[in-house]
């Protein structure tokens, strides 16, 4: 998937508004961002804001990947879940106004 130059200025202007929305509703100062174009008609980026918890598997991209299985298989329960709903409904509030 190609972007135009207004849309590839409008893809980065709402990351910045998503990152902004971040760090004022859950905290963290660093953001590790990837971009994945798979197939020539779709791509992804995953925003994986840093936490300091987190730190404890390191400190470089390197650690994102150990992160988000001790994730998976520590935190996926009903408490967290429900955090992080309230937390995505907090965080697209200001995105929307």
């Amino acid at each position: 998937m190609k972007l135009n130059e207004r849309e590839k200025v409008d893809y980065v202007n709402l990351l910045t508004r998503i990152k902004k929305a971040q760090r004022e509703v859950l905290g963290g100062k660093h953001v590790y961002y990837f971009y994945n174009e798979d197939t020539s008609h779709q791509f992804h980026t995953w925003m994986v804001p840093r936490y300091e918890w987190m730190y404890e598997f390191g400190r470089s991209v390197e650690s994102v990947r150990p992160v988000l299985l001790h994730a998976r298989k520590s935190l996926n329960d009903v408490e967290n879940l429900n955090g992080w709903n309230q937390g995505i409904k907090k965080r697209t509030e200001p995105l929307i106004s």
